[in-house]
């Protein structure tokens, strides 16, 4: 630049103008590797520089003109020839702007930005659309239908992320569409051919945009079916992604594309082919097929290593951030699926044990006599058998009081005998056992008087009767 200042300070034009066309095209020189790096914002960056560098040009070549028409030059040629170069270095300049636009939206697009990348494809589009329409250049017009569908999957792919997804595959089939349309508007490459590295780029990029429509598409139903809890459906979506994205990696060989895309893509192959072994898993653990799941759930775990593996060797700060995100993700799979499908599984072996246990006392209970045919019936018998020891025990207790210790001291027996009975009878009056642990008691009470009517012989036979009456009781 130093060099063409000097020159511009000298008068010398042509010098000038040849050396700023060089720092020009050194920029897109430059802007090109890294477009082919999917370094976007960088190479969006060097664009602007080359557009400065035009609009510099621009206002020299404006001086000029004033100089010459303050001067009264008649030299109509000379005046008509700068004119020209300055059309020329501003339309370049206007095309620098757009496709630096154009680069932004890529650069958000890739980093999960969709949002903001539509606004830079629309910008893009709007300075195409005039670029294409002052200067009627076909590549131009190209580029600013390019720009549309970009801004149209962007679209797609922000509804994905707010979990619209119907909208989303509304948004990536228009795209595809218009991506078709510009791809029939391509003339062929040759040699002779103007602009050549920008129809390059549409030749290699759009069989992979419209291929990479349709897994978007794919993509956005797989994760409406996961959702709704459609894990057949949606492990069938998954690996139909991952054989386009395999064809969309075959697509790229032989292309000017990068290496680190190539690593990108193989870990968006391996993430998708992780995602159908989940959904496989939660069909297979909702089927009660427990082993058959986990074994998917180990698969998914090795699927996703690779996969990070290949976003951090593409190098780019979104494979990077990848990287992370699915080494999380392999964590949460043993603290979410695999933990949910042991749980699921054990709840399942207890509520059969519990079946078998309601079983066992059905056949039990048809074999004492009663008519069993369901868990409803056998808790009818249970709560009918439950009121009947209700009564039962409460009978006891009013004869222990009417019957026993009513006329205890009318019995001859010793002190100590009388006020033992007295006692026991009056903790089973008082106790608060039920059921079976009461009846225990109760037997135990009077195998007590049968052994006391015993030992003291005929002046406890008054206790006989209760005694007897309490017996057929239990």
């Amino acid at each position: 630049m130093e060099e063409a200042t000097k020159a511009r300070d000298e008068g010398n034009l042509e010098y000038y103008i040849d050396l700023m066309f060089k720092v020009e095209n050194f920029y897109l020189e430059q802007a090109r590797v890294l477009i082919n790096q999917a370094r976007f914002l960088d190479a969006s960056a060097l664009f602007i520089e080359a557009e400065a560098v035009n609009y510099e040009m621009k206002a020299y070549l404006q001086e000029i003109l004033d100089i010459l028409s303050n001067n009264g030059s008649e030299d109509q040629e000379l005046k008509e020839s700068i004119e020209q170069l300055k059309n020329l270095v501003s339309t370049n300049a206007e095309f620098e702007e757009a496709f630096s636009y154009f680069l932004k939206g890529q650069d958000y697009k890739l980093n999960r930005n969709p949002g903001t990348a539509c606004d830079y494809f629309k910008q893009a589009h709007e300075l195409f659309e005039t670029l294409g329409s002052e200067h009627n250049k076909k590549v131009y017009n190209l580029y600013a239908d390019y720009s549309k569908a970009m801004e149209k999957g962007s679209s797609g792919l922000e509804s994905m992320m707010l979990g619209n997804f119907n909208a989303a595959k509304a948004s990536f089939q228009h795209a595809q569409l218009l991506f078709g349309e510009v791809e029939e508007e391509l003339p062929p490459l040759d040699d002779n051919l103007e602009d050549q590295f920008l129809y390059q780029v549409l030749h290699q990029s759009l069989p992979i945009d419209i291929n990479g429509c349709e897994i978007l598409y794919c993509l956005a139903d797989a994760r409406d079916q996961f959702s709704h809890g459609n894990y057949s459906e949606a492990a069938k979506q998954f690996s139909v992604l991952a054989d386009l994205y395999q064809q969309n990696i075959q697509n790229m060989k032989g292309t000017m594309i990068s290496e680190a895309i190539m690593h990108f893509s193989v870990g968006d192959y391996y993430n998708f082919l992780g995602y159908s072994y989940l959904a496989e898993g939660e069909a297979l653990r909702e089927q009660e097929r427990w082993d058959e799941a986990l074994q998917r759930y180990a698969e998914v775990k090795d699927v996703w290593k690779k996969g990070a593996a290949a976003y951090l060797k593409s190098g780019h700060p979104q494979g990077l951030a990848n990287q992370e995100f699915f080494i999380n993700e392999i964590s949460k799979l043993s603290e979410l699926y695999v933990k949910r499908c042991k749980e699921d599984k054990d709840q399942k072996t207890q509520i059969q044990e519990l079946k078998n246990q309601i079983q066992t006392m059905i056949d039990s209970m048809s074999k004492s006599g009663f008519t069993v045919n369901n868990v409803n019936e056998v808790n009818s018998i249970i709560k009918q058998n439950v009121e009947i020891v209700q009564k039962l025990e409460t009978n006891i207790k009013e004869s222990i009081k009417a019957d026993l210790l009513s006329g205890l001291d009318g019995i001859p027996l010793p002190n100590e005998k009388r006020e033992h009975i007295r006692n026991e009878a009056n903790k089973l009056i008082t106790s608060n056992k039920k059921g079976n642990e009461f009846m225990e008691d109760v037997k135990v009470f009077t195998d007590d008087l049968k052994n006391i009517i015993s030992n003291v012989g005929d002046i406890a036979k008054p206790l006989m009767p209760f005694v007897k009456a309490i017996s057929l009781l239990i």
